[in-house]
């Protein structure tokens, strides 16, 4: 065998090379991820529902999936009936409409406290920060964790109350604080149904798509026919031979 390599040639596949292996990998890593998400979401979905917050914690602490879990609790406001309780605004675009979900805190069987992502309403009727504190109730919902706000997540505004997701900027207005002497959980909220809907409550998926072996492969392929190029450009150049030499 004979092998001369083009030396920019061989420099030039080597990046590209090292390139693509590289996004090859990153999908089949992000497969794994996706995989394993897809599967916790199904375990949970499918689970009993939960019947209190403690139950959630512990099974957060077990390890288990909770995401998307249903959940049927008695809570009430923070306050009393006369007072009112903070909420937050999250943006909704609906109907090609603006609204805004109402997220406030309630009062759970055990004194935990956790925010309840309740109502809709249209931009007109955003109100100034506070609603009208309920008395006990039954919630009946999923389970949702907290999920960091990804690069290019538009900015939310916390002096005019407009958010767009769960508690987003926790450094500028922190939610799990907006209580006095109380502590709210913020790893995790209730994404509440109307009570028309609580009778049957069916199991929640999200709609994920799982392309990424495809993508993975993609990559894959482009380093193989790189290097497929990369020897016959060396073969018709006289730079590579196999067998043994005459």
């Amino acid at each position: 065998m004979r092998f001369a390599p083009m030396k920019w040639f061989t420099v030039l596949t080597l990046v590209m090379l090292s390139i693509l292996i590289t996004l090859g990998t990153w999908q089949y890593n992000r497969l794994q991820w996706k995989t394993d998400l897809l599967a916790n979401i199904d375990a949970a979905s499918t689970a009993a529902p939960f019947t209190s917050i403690r139950e959630v914690d512990e099974a957060i602490e077990a390890g288990e999936p909770v995401d998307y879990r249903r959940i049927e609790i008695i809570a009430a406001s923070p306050n009393s009936p006369a007072d009112s309780a903070p909420v937050f605004y999250v943006y909704q675009a609906r109907d090609k409409a603006i609204f805004w979900r109402e997220y406030s805190p309630v009062k759970t069987q055990n004194s935990a406290f956790v925010f309840v992502a309740g109502r809709s309403v249209k931009d007109s009727a955003k109100g100034d920060g506070f609603i009208q504190a309920m008395p006990m109730q039954s919630i009946t919902g999923y389970i949702r964790t907290y999920q960091n706000p990804g690069f290019g997540s538009p900015k939310s505004t916390p002096s005019a109350n407009r958010y767009f997701s769960f508690n987003p900027v926790p450094d500028e207005l922190n939610w799990a604080d907006v209580l006095s002497g109380q502590t709210i959980q913020t790893d995790y909220y209730i994404d509440a149904v109307p009570a028309n809907r609580a009778a049957e409550l069916p199991p929640k998926k999200p709609d994920l798509r799982n392309n990424h072996f495809d993508y993975m492969m993609t990559w894959y392929s482009f380093a193989f026919i790189l290097i497929i190029i990369y020897i016959i450009m060396h073969m018709r150049a006289r730079r590579l031979r196999f067998g043994a030499r005459s």
